[in-house]
């Protein structure tokens, strides 16, 4: 018999396998405070884990994120998906949550989710940004990179020659187009210095190029920010060509970089640096559901 249910740290324990190796330790550690404790609902059949899904939360800001969803390849195909959704829906207006996120990769069988998406109730999912993974070496006598001169009154600078106060004076910046993401410390750990560049006008930041590693054969690109009094000089293609000769420095073989669909700058900085590379492309989605009615 299926059963569907709200777990514990403690019943949570026979579903680790079935979410992310990131978030196997967080939903059975009773120690995490009630106020960002994830919420985990499994499905079983005579007793048996067969399914479970995820949603990390922010109680205070009563908003939800739905992290994993899995059914068991055998039970699929039988409504479990969704009904693990709507438990959790219901679950999220019980404790008066007022809005449900979701954002995933588009890749093979994804339509599975977005079924139960739709099934559930969910807003049509939305293109955020798109992921372009490339071979690095192909970079080798890309011209471009070479004729990007930088104007006189300019400099740049690595991630390490910029004090953690110099970056917190450009954090949370109130200019268009600007998001939170953009932030130069936003994971300071997984920054690579010999990738990662300020751009200065004497010593004023105004802007940055930042390289994350995860992964060992791997570079994340994960922001180019040019503030708004500087765009459309240039210097974000200056930037672009900076980092790209520390990449091939690097000697790490692969390079992701994400853009933000909305950004038409660096829409044309794909299309002309980008594009020639023929990267594999990955769509990244968004899609929410407001609780609130």
């Amino acid at each position: 018999m299926l059963e569907i249910k709200l777990l514990t740290p403690e019943s949570a324990k026979p579903y680790q396998t079935f979410t992310y190796q990131s978030f196997r330790k967080g939903i059975i550690d009773s120690a995490i405070s009630p106020e960002i404790r994830p919420i985990v609902i499994g499905a079983s059949f005579m007793g048996n884990p067969v399914g479970l899904v995820v949603a990390g939360c922010d109680r205070k800001g009563a908003t939800a994120n739905v992290v994993s969803i899995f059914v068991q390849k055998s039970f699929r195909n039988m409504g479990i998906g969704t009904a693990l959704m709507n438990h959790l829906l219901d679950h999220l207006r019980s404790e008066k949550f007022l809005k449900v996120t979701i954002q995933y990769y588009e890749l093979d069988h994804i339509q599975v989710l977005e079924k139960v998406l739709k099934k559930s109730g969910w807003k049509t999912p939305q293109l955020y940004s798109r992921y372009y993974r490339l071979e690095l070496k192909k970079l080798v006598g890309f011209r471009w990179m070479d004729r990007m001169k930088l104007p006189s009154s300019y400099r740049l600078v690595s991630w390490g020659e910029v004090s953690k106060e110099e970056r917190e004076q450009v954090k949370n910046l109130n200019e268009v187009g600007y998001r939170s993401y953009y932030d130069p410390s936003e994971n300071e750990k997984a920054v690579v210095d010999t990738c990662s560049y300020f751009l200065k006008e004497k010593d004023t930041i105004i802007g940055w190029s930042i390289v994350e590693r995860h992964l060992e054969d791997t570079l994340l690109y994960r922001v180019l920010y040019v503030r708004e009094a500087y765009r459309d000089k240039g210097l974000g293609l200056v930037l672009a060509a900076k980092t790209a000769h520390g990449a091939l420095e690097s000697r790490i073989p692969h390079g992701v970089i994400q853009i933000v669909a909305a950004n038409e700058r660096m829409q044309k900085i794909y299309k002309r640096i980008i594009e020639p590379l023929s990267p594999v492309i990955t769509p990244y989605r968004t899609c929410e559901k407001d609780l609130s009615s």
